[in-house]
């Protein structure tokens, strides 16, 4: 289908200053290979339906490079299970300390290599550092989901993002999005990335439904995480990104059919580009100089799914 740009909506800005870093058009310009990647999952060994090894197979078959076993409060060590059409990422579900609510925090360990005891009486910073020693990588779950409020994980450090969208919340109590809390969290000028993830349980109930594609330099767990820790992916829940280019104060994002792209910015800051009507976008024009401290693109397709670029900064 052709690409049929109508017209864009620009809206207010507000100001930030914030420190120099990547911008995600270099996801799309450097070398590398995508992998279609599920970075959070229960086996048996928690409360999932699947066996560490029937669940790296569902995947697998699913045409998925890379899976994260997360069991809650235990390490399950699955890496046994990779071949050469899937790499398996050892983790763990974190449950440390309480939220405002009274919830327990969800933190995702991804490439621990060792169990992590964490209980509602250890302290999420305490945690969080513990992860960090073990050389891996942390990642806030579904904060919607279980009350955590921005605030509350801008107080924290040691992560690297947050899930943007997790499957399971949505089928379960519809609250998967967790978009608002990134751009709060974007807009006080931490950086973050997000994740796009299934969180399963019981596939196919709550699979293949939200994961993200990682750009990695060369096969195996250490380049996945690299990738993780440098931001060299995009999350999504349909829509495929297939290029961005920075042309001045021009971003040119290529994407498969979709029925609006957009640039989200800091408060009403931001610009939207649809197609004629019963047309469709394959390519939009957006304006740079409608953000404000942070940019990143949303791409929607015509059945409402969405894919996130991790931000950029202005």
């Amino acid at each position: 289908m052709g690409q049929q740009q109508a017209m864009g909506r620009h809206t207010g800005r507000c100001t930030m200053t914030l420190r120099e870093t990547r911008s995600p058009v270099d996801l799309f310009s450097g070398p590398g290979t995508f992998l279609k990647a599920n970075l959070h999952s229960h086996t048996t060994e928690s409360d999932g339906r699947l066996s560490p090894r029937d669940l790296v197979a569902f995947y697998r078959d699913a045409g998925y490079g890379l899976v994260a076993i997360t069991d809650h409060g235990r390490f399950t060590d699955a890496r046994s299970e990779s071949d050469d059409r899937i790499c398996v990422l050892p983790g763990q579900e974190c449950h440390p300390g309480k939220n405002r609510l009274g919830h327990a925090h969800h933190v995702l360990a991804l490439g621990v290599g060792r169990w992590i005891e964490s209980t509602s009486a250890d302290r999420p910073e305490e945690t969080l550092a513990e992860i960090a020693d073990g050389a891996a990588l942390a990642f806030m779950a579904h904060p919607y989901w279980h009350g955590c409020e921005s605030e509350e994980l801008l107080d924290l450090d040691g992560w690297l993002g947050i899930e943007v969208f997790n499957t399971t919340c949505a089928v379960g109590i519809c609250k998967g999005d967790s978009s608002v809390h990134w751009d709060e969290i974007l807009a006080s000028g931490r950086r973050a990335t997000a994740l796009a993830v299934d969180d399963c349980h019981r596939p196919p109930l709550d699979a293949l439904q939200g994961w993200v594609q990682v750009k990695v330099a060369e096969p195996g767990p250490g380049a996945a995480l690299a990738a993780l820790a440098a931001g060299a992916f995009y999350a999504s829940t349909g829509p495929e990104i297939r290029g961005i280019e920075a042309d001045g104060q021009r971003l040119i994002v290529r994407c498969s059919p979709a029925r609006q792209v957009s640039l989200v910015s800091c408060g009403p800051s931001g610009h939207v580009v649809v197609p004629n009507p019963g047309g469709c976008l394959e390519e939009a024009v957006l304006d740079l100089g409608a953000a404000a401290a942070y940019w990143r693109v949303v791409v929607t397709d015509h059945e409402g799914r969405l894919a996130w670029t991790n931000p950029g900064f202005v």
